[in-house]
This record gives C-alpha cells, structure tokens and sequence, in this order.
C-alpha cells in the first residue's frame, strides 16, 4: 500500500514522505504496518505479519511474508460443515466533514476454506463479479462490496480444485434485500453488521430500505438518517425496551421478523449520554466517574467485556445471572476513553472507561407503602421502575417510607416553581428526611428533581409545566443550536431528537457538551444571548 496513518499525528502520509522508527496503521483495518524502503524496491508499506486482518481490502498475502502455504492443499471435506454465504453492511464511523450523514455499503463475507489451490467467482449483482484465489480465502474469511439492486448472490464459477463441499455451500444463492420490506442488520461494534434473524427490544438496528417504500419507520424509533447510496436508504434505529402494540405490529408486518424480550440489558448511569451518534456511538459529557449498570435475565451466568478502541486493554466482568449490578469505573487516560461494551450478544459503543481496579457500589434504595394492602417495596433509584413508583408517590397512590443512601452520598434536592426556570437548590435534613422529601413529592404546584449523581435521578413536572413556564430559545436561536448539536455528532437529547427536545434540555445539554474547539465560539455567543456562561 502507498499510504498509511501515522499513530502520533493521526494524519496519512505517503510511503516516499514517511519516516523510520514511528509507528504507522493501515487506514482500513487499523492495524499495525511497516514501512518498507529500500534500493531496488518502490516505497512501500506493507502489514505487520500474523497481525493484519485477512479481510482488509488492502491486505495481500505473499508467500515469502506469511503461511498460507503451510495449509492444506487438499482435503477440506472432513471438517465442520462450511458456513453459507453471509449479508452485512459497514457503517463510516466519522465522516470527514460533520454536517454530511454518514456512508455506508452493503457486503457479503465469504466463508474460510480449508485448502489453498484454485479458485472461485462469486456475483455482487447487475454484472459485477469478483474473481478470489483460495489462497486468500485459506487465511480467513473475506467481504466485499456487492450492489443491492439484484435478487441474489452465489459462486457462479468454481475450479476443480475446489472440495465440493465448499463450493456448494458458496454455490447456494444468498437473497439480497427485498424492494417491498426492510432489511434489518445489528448494530454492534463490529466492522461488519450482519443481517439478522429476529429483533429484540432495547437493541439497535440499521435498517435499510429501496426508494419508493410505502412505509415510513415510526418517528419515536428513528435515531439518524444515513447518507443514501443509490437508491437505498439506511438508518439507526433504536428499539424501547418493550414497545407499544402497535409498534410491535408495525415491526413485524414490514420487517417480516420475529420480537422478543431483552435477554439481558445494561445502562449508563453517569455521566448522562448526551445523545447517540449516527453509527451508533453513545455521546458521554467529560465528567467523572463512569457508572454503568447491567440486568441478567439469562439461565447462566454472563461476563461483561469492556473493550479499548485499540483492542489492546479488555476488562471482563462477571454478572451472575437473574441479577442487576453498578459498577463504577475510574478515571482513564485519555486514549483509554473511548471502547465498547460486550454484554453477550450485544454490542454497543462510545463509552469512556479504564482498565483499573473497580469497585461494585451500593445503589440508593427507596421504599415505598402501598396504604391499600400495606405491601412495602423497595426500589433502585437508578432502574426504570423506581422513577415509575415514585410518579405514582407523586400521584397519591404510593407513600415514600424511606430514602437510604450510601454513608459517603449527599442527595441534592430541587424544586422550582411552575412560572420559574433556575432550580432552588435543597439539602435533604439529616433526621425525618423521608417524611420531608414525601411531603415535597406530592407537591404538584412544582417541579422536583431528586439527583444522586451517579447512583440515578428521577424528575417530576409540575402540572401544566409546559404551559407556564417562559420559553427560552428563539425560532433563530432553536435552529442555530440544532445546528451545532448535529455538527457534534448529536442526534438525540433526552431520548428525544432534537426538533422534539425541549429548550431547557437543549440548553443543558450544551453546557455539557464536549465541543470541537472551533466551535467554542459559536457556543459561547449562543450561551450567552440567554444569560448562561460556559
């Protein structure tokens, strides 16, 4: 390969220009690559060996530099049935300008052979075929780019040389995505997103669609629209955690695939996400510590790996199943904050974490009467069904009983009234604490905001808030601050998109904000036209 990226200056620079003794990386794969300069030899770089990725579309074999050759030239039937042609699609992480959606491409992965003579000629729709020598095939398994407007992929053609039991099974025609329905692919950190079977709530998906679909993805679903290739349409959608009957109709009857309950689920607690990006990435706010928490409704036990983006630091974390556990993570370097989450299955990304010691915590614990059968139950502030409960406290029909906390927390209590926008802070009193912050829960004439930090919150509007409280943003101001959230790479606020996000939500959330530093500016004006500073 001519060019490569430099580890230090995260530039790409070309074989000629690039310098000894630093450390270079493929663009495509990200893994290590060396820099080859010599007297009889162009400039060149060329991948580390036994650590490239077979697949990466700029890696070549060559005899003298790996061990493809030490495989098996014959033979292949006696092992493990070969796996079938398989769909996926790959997501650009980061484009290169902000305000441009994001690309992506459609692909099939050919499975690994097990022997290293001849070759075959696999068909990526509307003409185009793609011939690959086994030689390669015999390292691992390859992907490629293929066109969506077709109605299947195969091996059209394969030598003699091939055991035929491979290539049937890459003889066997793949469906490509039908014109009248969605196709829907995993969004896990992977490279590649394969297509899947069945869905799940509380997990994302990439959804993709040909021009001219009737249909239209549910708007409380829709995360971020991709860039269009062609024809095709592709978007990140996130599922609820369970979902309304006629979300889950709508789902089945377009995707044509079976719903089901999470298996297992997990959650940031602190710092609050500030939105999700259109790969799918989780936007965290520079704060400290990082809580996350995780629920096991699995048979067996599951192991929790927090991965670096590097892959040289994994953490694995055991979480016993049929149970929930926080744990907080301390703080990292900074080449250490950004990773991904493996819990089972499912994948997610953009979080900040390190690789020392952690520390499982006690959660704050409120238990709450039910005067009607004089049942108490205790709720975890930081789980969904404890902000449930206490919006029946609120209601009349729950009593707060107690409110306990770690020894070394400090809840911080706020209310504000209907006609107000600051809060009035409040430090919860060391005796008759739960008899007081109950009397001010069922106080509807204000808002309230319990905060724990990262042990959870829970927020209550007074009644008829929206309507009372003074708008905050302008028409102009709203659009300008849509603006610099998207450049961002913020898509949602509050679970919300932004055009559905309120104004004080919108300004937090900017106060929050890790902005590229030539958008300090912008940020600093914006701040300051409504009186706030940053």
């Amino acid at each position: 390969m001519n060019f490569a990226r430099d580890n230090q200056s995260n530039r790409v620079v070309s074989a000629t220009d690039a310098k000894r003794r630093r450390d270079y990386l493929c663009p495509v794969c990200d893994y290590p690559v060396l820099l080859r300069q010599g007297t009889y030899r162009a400039a060149h770089f060329a991948h580390v060996v036994r650590a490239a990725r077979p697949e990466c579309d700029l890696y070549h074999p060559s005899q003298g530099l790996s061990d493809w050759h030490l495989l098996p030239t014959t033979g292949g039937e006696a092992g493990s049935a070969t796996p079938p042609l398989l769909l996926s699609i790959t997501v650009e992480s980061a484009p290169l300008r902000p305000s441009r959606p994001a690309q992506w491409m459609l692909n099939i992965t050919v499975p690994r052979a097990e022997t290293s003579k001849g070759s075959i000629v696999i068909e990526c729709g509307n003409g185009n075929h793609r011939r690959i020598e086994m030689a390669k095939l015999a390292l691992a398994a390859q992907t490629y780019a293929v066109d969506p407007d077709t109605r299947s992929y195969y091996a059209s053609w394969t030598s003699r040389e091939v055991p035929a039991g491979y290539s049937a099974s890459v003889s066997e025609r793949l469906p490509a995505p039908r014109p009248d329905r969605f196709a829907v692919f995993s969004a896990t950190k992977d490279r590649y997103k394969p297509v899947v079977a069945s869905l799940r709530w509380g997990r994302d998906y990439y959804f993709i669609w040909r021009q001219g679909l009737a249909a239209e993805i549910p708007e409380d679903l829709l995360v971020a629209e991709l860039a269009t290739a062609g024809s095709w349409h592709c978007a990140l959608v996130a599922l609820p955690e369970y979902g309304a009957p006629e979300t889950e109709r709508w789902l089945i009857e377009h995707t044509g695939l079976a719903l089901s309950g999470p298996s297992s689920q997990w959650g940031v607690i602190f710092p609050p996400p500030l939105g999700t990006t259109a790969s799918g990435d989780l936007v965290l706010p520079d704060a400290r510590p990082l809580v996350l928490s995780f629920a096991s409704n699995d048979e067996a036990d599951r192991t929790v790996q927090l991965i670096s983006t590097n892959r040289l630091k994994t953490l694995d974390l055991p979480v016993p199943r049929h149970t929930s556990k926080i744990i907080a993570v301390p703080d990292a370097k900074a080449e250490e904050r950004t990773g991904s989450i493996r819990f089972g299955e499912h994948v997610s990304q953009g979080l900040n974490w390190t690789t020392k010691n952690h520390t499982w915590t006690d959660a704050v614990i409120v238990q709450l009467l039910d005067p009607a059968t004089g049942a108490v139950t205790a709720f975890q502030l930081h789980l969904p069904a404890s902000h449930d409960a206490l919006l029946e406290a609120r209601n009349g029909r729950l009593s707060l009983v107690s409110f306990a906390t770690p020894g070394f927390l400090k809840p911080v209590i706020r209310d504000r009234a209907l006609t107000e926008i600051t809060w009035t802070e409040r430090q919860m009193p060391s005796t008759n604490g739960a008899e007081w912050l109950g009397a001010l829960i069922v106080d509807r004439e204000k808002d309230i905001w319990i905060d724990c930090g990262a042990y959870g919150s829970w927020i209550a509007e007074g009644q008829q808030t929206e309507h009372k409280r003074p708008s905050i943003l302008t028409r102009d101001g709203r659009r300008k601050l849509e603006w610099l959230f998207l450049v961002n790479g913020v898509h949602t606020l509050a679970g919300r998109r932004l055009s559905k996000a309120q104004d004080h939500e919108m300004v937090t959330g900017l106060e929050r904000l890790r902005l590229k530093p030539e958008m300090a500016g912008h940020a600093r004006r914006m701040l300051q036209s409504i009186g706030r500073r940053r």
